[in-house]
């Protein structure tokens, strides 16, 4: 089984949560991961990172990122990722295009999904402009396995040590 260009391991396809029916990649043109990581400096500091890329559905790289994060906790770290990269999409030539974001926090990912049903009035963790591109039709959400998403993982460890990484 394929998913976005990843090949998924027989037997592992129980990990991968669909909330819409059979996954169906042809429907998605790109397909986008995102992590987040953080560390305590030896000064006592909290460092965060972010990471992330997006495939088309052969699984090409065609953008990628690892930067630093200011986020105070996991839970606003994954929403302030996700929000870097739907943004970075939106900007770009792949506005129109239906893009697949795939992460790893359940918590997350059942905000997301009460943000696309309108339950979600809101937010103060990020800008007003987040709620809108999370009800665009042109993304929507799929919970992974941590197991598949180890590129997103190494690219928000990058991301601790301060440097960025923007390309794409």
């Amino acid at each position: 089984m394929g998913i976005c260009g990843i090949q998924i391991p027989r037997g592992m396809s129980s990990r991968i949560h669909i909330i819409d029916g059979e996954e169906n990649v042809r429907d998605h043109v790109l397909c986008g991961y995102t992590d987040d990581a953080f560390k305590m400096s030896s000064d006592q500091k909290i460092l965060s990172g972010m990471g992330g890329f997006i495939n088309d559905s052969q699984g090409k790289l065609i953008y990628i990122f690892s930067r630093p994060s200011d986020a105070f906790g996991t839970f606003h770290a994954e929403l302030t990722t996700i929000d870097f990269l739907m943004k970075a999409m939106e900007k770009s030539d792949k506005s129109m295009t239906k893009i697949r974001m795939h992460l790893d926090s359940v918590e997350v990912f059942n905000l997301l999904l009460r943000i696309k049903a309108g339950l979600v009035h809101k937010l103060e963790l990020v800008d007003a402009s987040f709620k809108e591109l999370v009800r665009n039709n042109n993304f929507d959400f799929r919970i992974i396995h941590r197991s598949f998403n180890l590129g997103a993982d190494d690219l928000a460890k990058l991301g601790l040590s301060r440097n960025c990484l923007i390309q794409g």
